[in-house]
């Protein structure tokens, strides 16, 4: 006789807009297989025939109920155990009021250590300060009740926060995921990391800001940051740890960009992520803080020709006009990943603003980071405030009115986009929205000029002759 519970990454979850899910506390969030939903008996099978003393091989259970097992057990879902094992306190149903969300990523202080020129909270004078730990145990507290088990740390420079050990101590005893911390690097050490492995932390990546070979320093603000934060990388590698290098981009760096993409090969980063500096924080007092699409469009065609010809050696995402995994496995244009079909309209324009909503320093949660100092910001009501909560504000709130905006929202309040040939090609990503015009409908500047120019076509030739 078989006894099976659970893989220790699985758990049993609900939501009120998903009662029954299988919940995988080990995959990234956003993954298709993180959050499983169960039909009511598909629930009762699991919570049966992972039961103390009852296997799954017995005759008493329903024949779909015994090859349900045998294939969860395949797929190694279900674990063989002892008679007497079953689940753990942590893996059994529990059921929250809130909407579902999978990731919060938490900026746990406005404060930073560089004099970044694009901060999108300007962190060089602290303007959103930090909360005190006492504060990050509500946070947490409210997490859980949410069932959010997972977090992604950010700042101003999440690094400089005196806490910052006491705060991870506190995440890992209360079963929080950290899936990935944000950095500029600099603080980045071999004690650091020694820290961080002493714990056993199991987290999926570091994401490090990297502005361009000659310009990271520019805007950073700091002369010799530019080679501290490549020893980081280096470091990170070195150590085993996956590293995801971001890129903004501004008429001052594009130039940049193929000698970017040549090192962050030869260092080996597992992906490599360029956006538009957002016109937000500190860069709206930048004094030539325009962008010209098209000139930086046409360095991105020479970034994907080498891309292309070197085999397409690391996975690379540039604005959004190109996608790639790496290892030649195919590629996708972003801004061609609209609903598709007029019956599709009633998709969601982003999907990513209900899986990781963003908690700012202060404790407001909007939908997104890109959305900091947006009109979004000042409707977002904060966590700390009487009779709010992470999970209320996802469930009932103008936060939550906005993440889920459809398409056919989108297209009875913007007629131009409504008129437009594109329509279901177009992607629509409402934080550009609201950085280029204000509008959380609003035109997303960049891809339309790519799009409407059929830019996308000159993708296809590169990548399909």
């Amino acid at each position: 006789m078989r006894y099976v519970t659970l893989a220790p990454q699985y758990m049993l979850r609900g939501w009120c807009d998903m009662k029954y899910a299988l919940y995988n506390w080990d995959s990234w969030g956003g993954e298709p297989n993180k959050v499983v939903p169960l039909t009511p008996l598909q629930m009762q099978a699991i919570e049966l025939i992972t039961s103390k003393g009852v296997s799954m091989d017995d005759k008493i259970l329903p024949k779909s109920f015994r090859n349900a097992a045998k294939k969860l057990l395949n797929r190694k879902i279900l674990v063989e155990c002892s008679k007497d094992e079953g689940l753990t306190e942590f893996q059994k149903y529990k059921y929250s009021d809130a909407k579902m969300s999978q990731v919060l990523v938490w900026s746990i202080t406005g404060n930073c250590n560089l004099r970044c020129r694009h901060c999108y909270i300007s962190a060089d004078k602290n303007l959103y300060g930090e909360i005190t730990f006492e504060q990050c145990k509500e946070v947490i507290r409210q997490m859980i009740d949410a069932n959010i088990y997972e977090v992604a740390i950010t700042g101003g420079e999440a690094l400089v926060r005196k806490d910052f050990w006491q705060l991870i101590d506190l995440l890992i005893e209360n079963r929080i995921k950290i899936e990935e911390i944000f950095t500029n690097g600099v603080a980045i050490t071999e004690n650091f990391l020694d820290k961080l492995e002493e714990r056993k932390i199991k987290m999926n990546c570091f994401m490090v800001s990297f502005d361009g070979v000659g310009c990271h320093d520019w805007l950073r603000g700091i002369k010799g940051t530019e080679e501290k934060t490549l020893a980081a990388i280096r470091l990170m590698k070195k150590r085993g740890y996956a590293v995801i290098v971001t890129t903004v981009l501004h008429d001052g760096n594009r130039a940049a960009l193929l000698p970017t993409y040549e090192l962050m090969k030869e260092i080996g980063v597992n992906k490599w992520k360029t956006a538009n500096i957002a016109n937000s924080g500190n860069w709206t007092k930048q004094e030539n803080n325009s962008i010209d699409e098209m000139k930086i469009i046409d360095e991105y065609f020479k970034v994907i020709e080498k891309y292309k010809a070197d085999g397409m050696p690391m996975a690379i995402k540039l604005g959004g006009i190109f996608y790639s995994d790496g290892a030649g496995r195919g590629y996708s244009i972003p801004c061609l990943n609209g609903c598709g079909t007029a019956e599709r309209e009633t998709e969601t324009l982003c999907e990513a603003s209900r899986i990781f909503p963003h908690l700012l320093p202060d404790g407001k949660l909007i939908p997104c980071m890109p959305m900091s100092g947006t009109l979004m910001e000042k409707i977002a009501p904060n966590i700390f405030d009487e009779g709010q909560s992470i999970g209320k504000i996802l469930t009932n709130s103008p936060i939550e009115k906005y993440s889920n905006c459809t398409y056919k929202d989108l297209f009875e309040k913007n007629s131009e986009c409504a008129a437009c040939e594109y329509k279901y090609k177009c992607s629509h990503c409402p934080a550009s929205s609201m950085e280029d015009t204000g509008n959380f409908f609003g035109k997303n500047r960049s891809c339309c000029i790519f799009v409407k120019g059929k830019h996308f076509e000159r993708v296809q030739q590169i990548m399909e002759n």
